[in-house]
């Protein structure tokens, strides 16, 4: 328990892929899930502190193929086909530190980033009151990718996630936020920032 929710949202939401979304959702919604200029929220209403996200160090995996900027004070913890990157915690009633996981996972060869969204579809829809935010078509390194925003209840705990994956040469590559609702905002433009900086090798 001690580890936080961050293991449980893994074992949850790091599925293949963890999204609920139809392809009317994808193709219609209009909000912008990708804009980096959006504001920083402060954080007043948890620790009296705002957080901001100056300082970036460069990580990278050998195993799993790719190198991304992560904040210069956040851990690492390294796991399989996956790696966690944690938030510094901000005192003992802190509960949930901030994450942003990246998972790699072998797909067959033949299949696409479309064929790898439909079999997500069904992958997190059973989570406690799920509820899709938005969803949006981007590029990671280049290459056609998806993201996702949705909520969802996880040990009785109201959490919101960003989701961003991609698929190249038969492997899919899934990035995914997961925080409090009251520091979303700012992690969303952390996470748009991380995942533009992805080079997959």
């Amino acid at each position: 328990m001690q580890k936080h929710l961050f293991l449980v949202v893994a074992i949850l939401v790091l599925l293949p892929l963890g999204v609920v979304i139809t392809q009317e959702v994808l193709s219609t919604h209009d909000q912008d899930l990708w804009d980096a200029t959006v504001p920083t929220l402060s954080k007043e209403s948890r620790s009296g502190k705002r957080r901001e996200f100056t300082k970036f160090k460069d990580y990278a995996s050998i195993p799993l193929k790719f190198s991304i900027k992560i904040p210069e004070d956040w851990t690492v913890e390294e796991e399989g086909n996956g790696v966690y990157f944690l938030s510094v915690p901000e005192g003992e009633d802190d509960k949930l530190r901030e994450n942003i996981n990246v998972i790699r996972e072998e797909l067959s060869t033949d299949k696409s980033l479309d064929d790898y969204t439909e079999d997500a579809i069904n992958q997190i829809k059973d989570l406690e009151n799920y509820t899709l935010v938005g969803s949006q078509d981007i590029t990671i390194d280049g290459l056609p990718g998806k993201t996702v925003v949705y909520t969802a209840l996880v040990q009785n705990t109201p959490l919101e996630f960003q989701q961003a994956w991609t698929v190249k040469d038969g492997t899919a590559y899934l990035l995914t936020l997961a925080t409090v609702h009251e520091t979303f905002p700012e992690h969303a433009v952390l996470f748009v920032r991380m995942v533009n900086s992805m080079d997959l090798k």
